[in-house]
């Protein structure tokens, strides 16, 4: 029998990696692995293959500034275009570094915990194009460049199908805005990226393979939303 993978979706902070880091190594006779790495590692040998809404906005400060008309148009479909070809790429390298854990099996049949999921990047690619938007005084996605928005939600719909047992909806903490920046994620916990913006995101794909469970939000220690993962991995 193949290993069991299960991804974590959540907003950024929600504290998806510190459940996993924090599960027993061994869950009923079968051992966990911890897939936690995989964006960082995606960031270190591709950075330049990615970008985000607040580099674009700042690369094209100048021209946002000074052109008119149709001309202001292009430049702002092409920022978008740019931005979600950025996504499409992110989400096929995640997924391809999943298939690849995931095709070679453990030695003993195996939970796979990773924590993020291919519908995280679709909902990340929602959150950021809206924001954009906001900056861009509303300017609507051209039919062409929005295509790659359908084509972002299939492939996650796809990929998670194809890859996911389960998926785990993770709520975010109840705890400060504050505590969580560190200069990196700032931008994804402003209102833009996180709430309803972001986990209404999940009721878009189809999820027919994948089982998907959300854990109770008033479950507010780490130690309760641990308790609740186990239930979940044990219900095979």
């Amino acid at each position: 029998m193949r290993d069991i993978s299960i991804g974590f979706f959540g907003e950024s902070g929600a504290g998806k990696t510190s459940i996993i880091k924090n599960m027993p190594s061994i869950i009923d006779g079968m051992p966990v692995f911890q897939k936690t790495g995989i964006i960082r590692y995606l960031f270190q040998i591709n950075s330049k293959k990615y970008t985000n809404p607040e580099k674009l906005l700042l690369e094209n400060a100048e021209d946002l500034r000074t052109l008119t008309g149709e001309n202001l148009y292009i430049k702002i479909q092409q920022i978008y275009e740019t931005y979600l070809k950025s996504q499409l790429q992110l989400l096929n390298d995640f997924s391809t570094e999943a298939f690849n854990i995931l095709r070679e099996p453990q030695i003993v049949r195996s939970y796979i915990l990773f924590d993020r999921s291919p519908v995280d990047f679709y909902a990340l690619t929602i959150c950021g194009l809206e924001y954009l938007k906001n900056k861009l005084n509303n300017t609507r996605v051209d039919d062409f460049v929005a295509t790659y928005v359908k084509y972002i939600k299939s492939t996650a719909q796809h990929n998670t199908n194809l890859l996911f047992d389960k998926v785990v909806v993770v709520p975010a903490w109840n705890s400060t805005k504050k505590s969580l920046e560190d200069g990196v994620r700032d931008q994804y916990l402003t209102e833009f990226y996180t709430g309803e913006n972001w986990y209404e995101r999940l009721g878009d794909v189809l999820l027919k393979n994948t089982a998907v469970y959300k854990l109770n939000g008033d479950n507010s220690t780490l130690e309760s939303r641990i308790s609740e993962v186990l239930r979940v991995l044990r219900n095979r």
